[in-house]
């Protein structure tokens, strides 16, 4: 027996609680999606890096625009009309960094 097969069994117990249930249910909603975004949208499937630390500043920048974008998103929703010159400006200025870390020249929205 794996000396954490305890703690193993002991999160288990916890997931399969009535107020823990509903939370885990919400996990593929949040968490997972933001991987699946990642590898059908922003080339994530496989890396043209060799090296922990190539690859790993590749998912960094990544994740910095896929966060960007999301800020602006909720930026827009949140604070500005969507006919303000500045919510535009923001997401020009967005999509001009994101499609710079990710190299492409399709813009995002």
């Amino acid at each position: 027996r794996h000396v954490w097969k305890d703690y193993e069994e002991l999160a288990d117990d916890a997931r399969y609680t009535p107020e823990y249930k509903d939370l885990y249910a919400k996990r593929k909603e949040t968490i997972e999606r933001v991987f699946a975004d990642a590898k059908e949208k922003h080339a994530m499937r496989y890396t043209h890096y060799r090296g922990l630390a190539q690859v790993s500043n590749w998912v960094r920048l990544k994740f910095a625009a896929m966060n960007l974008k999301k800020l602006a998103r909720w930026k827009t929703r949140k604070r500005f009309a969507p006919s303000s010159s500045a919510t535009s400006y923001i997401l020009s200025l967005i999509n001009f960094v994101a499609c710079l870390v990710m190299k492409t020249d399709r813009p995002f929205f």
